[in-house]
């Protein structure tokens, strides 16, 4: 399987793109499962941080994951905790 992995800055905001030619999933369906802590943990950490979260998924096909956030961002997670 091939990943690719870009970073970029733009307008004082960090972007994140992870995408693979998996094989893809329902996006919608797997939120709507509620089984899956690790995508809703991560749309929840990043709106923490002031950003946001995109899934896009083609079954069959790949899977790409965008995190946008701000690159001066404040956590309201406190890491010695």
């Amino acid at each position: 399987m091939t990943v690719t992995l870009w970073l970029s800055d733009q307008n004082a905001r960090l972007a994140m793109q992870i995408e693979d030619c998996g094989v893809g999933f329902d996006v919608e369906a797997a939120f709507k499962r509620g089984n899956s802590s690790g995508l809703s943990g991560m749309r929840e950490r990043a709106a923490l941080l002031g950003g946001r979260l995109t899934i896009e998924s083609f079954q069959r096909e790949r899977t790409c994951v965008t995190a946008e956030l701000p690159i001066d961002a404040k956590s309201e997670i406190d890491p010695l905790r």
